[in-house]
């Protein structure tokens, strides 16, 4: 099967000032799990962690998710800012995409933010261990455990070597795997297993 393919030419490390800890791109939708994205903000603060987060998407919970981070004491420390064209630029002022989903397909956002070396610290659903690797690009949990999620990014904010590790394997994994070029080098591999299978099978 052909995988969806970022364009590194746009997402690719530009590394400006990292302003945010924690990133999520998605839908404000129920399945995102946003609210437990702010609940892990939350805990890392009791924590002792000075976090900045961002959240970029629009949908049906905007309105309840910032009054609930505000309920929540977030309201300096969590960012709303909708969709946005330049979302590579942001992605380069982040250190972690968080995604807390709890059913996804292979999300083309996380491919883009391991493109400008985001480390994924993600769910363990569906198809996002097509691409995550677990501590060797970013990290891999079990969706119902939020202390886990909370470990998994302490892990990586007291440990900037690690981080830096994840970061240049997520950039080398989508170069590798999810290009443009990649895919056509897929479908030209296809195109040519078939044609050979076609000439065989009809062969005198």
């Amino acid at each position: 099967a052909i995988s969806a393919t970022v364009d590194i030419r746009r997402f690719f490390p530009k590394r400006s000032k990292e302003k945010y800890d924690l990133v999520i791109i998605a839908q404000l939708i129920p399945t995102k799990k946003v609210d437990v994205f702010l609940e892990i903000v939350s805990k890392l603060i009791k924590k002792g962690f000075k976090i900045r987060s961002l959240v970029l998407g629009e949908g049906a919970l905007r309105e309840y998710l910032e009054d609930l981070s505000v309920k929540m004491g977030l309201k300096d420390t969590v960012e709303f800012l909708g969709f946005q064209p330049d979302v590579e630029n942001y992605l380069n002022q982040s250190k972690i995409f968080l995604f807390p989903s709890v059913k996804e397909g292979l999300s083309l956002a996380m491919l883009e933010a391991m493109a400008c070396g985001v480390v994924p610290v993600v769910s363990d659903v569906d198809d996002l261990s097509d691409a995550v690797k677990d501590r060797i690009n970013g990290r891999l949990v079990n969706k119902d455990d939020i202390d886990s999620f909370v470990s998994a990014v302490s892990e990586l904010l007291i440990n900037p070597e690690t981080l830096k590790h994840y970061s240049y394997n997520a950039v080398e994994f989508i170069r590798n795997n999810y290009t443009i070029e990649t895919a056509s080098q897929k479908w030209k591999e296809i195109l040519t297993s078939l044609d050979a299978e076609k000439r065989n099978r009809y062969k005198v």
